[in-house]
């Protein structure tokens, strides 16, 4: 009879003892799944956060490039523009240069066919500046 009753009682240990095996291993491997899951859901935060601020560079960077692709246009429409303006005043330089010579040319024309000489006491002798100037005016 004590021998059965050891032998429960044995067992009744052995099936406890058992029990609380399987619970600490199926806690054991909850709590490593659990982790399992916390460090997978890291690593996709932190990629999202990666992946974040890439794009928020490379809208930055498009951005930066937009306004020097912007800046750089301008700067050839001004030089454009001042090569024109430049390449307009010189051909009004050149016209009216050409003026002042042509009127020098009549005023000496002039001077010979009705036998005027040049008027030494008042000697107006004008530079190329001022006589394009009085012609501009004229």
């Amino acid at each position: 009879y004590q021998l059965s009753q050891r032998v429960q009682t044995v067992g009744a240990i052995i099936e406890t003892k058992s029990k609380e095996a399987s619970r600490r291993v199926e806690s054991y491997l909850l709590q490593k799944q659990q982790r399992a899951c916390r460090k997978e859901q890291k690593e996709r935060a932190e990629q999202r956060r990666k992946l974040l601020w890439y794009e928020r560079r490379a809208k930055l960077l498009k951005s930066l490039d937009g306004k020097l692709e912007r800046a750089a246009q301008r700067s050839n429409e001004i030089t454009n523009e001042k090569a024109i303006k430049a390449g307009e005043e010189l051909a009004r330089a050149k016209e009216v240069a050409r003026k002042v010579k042509a009127a020098r040319v009549i005023q000496e024309i002039a001077r010979d066919v009705y036998d005027f000489k040049k008027c030494e006491s008042v000697d107006i002798e004008l530079s190329q500046h001022e006589a394009a100037a009085r012609l501009q005016k004229w």
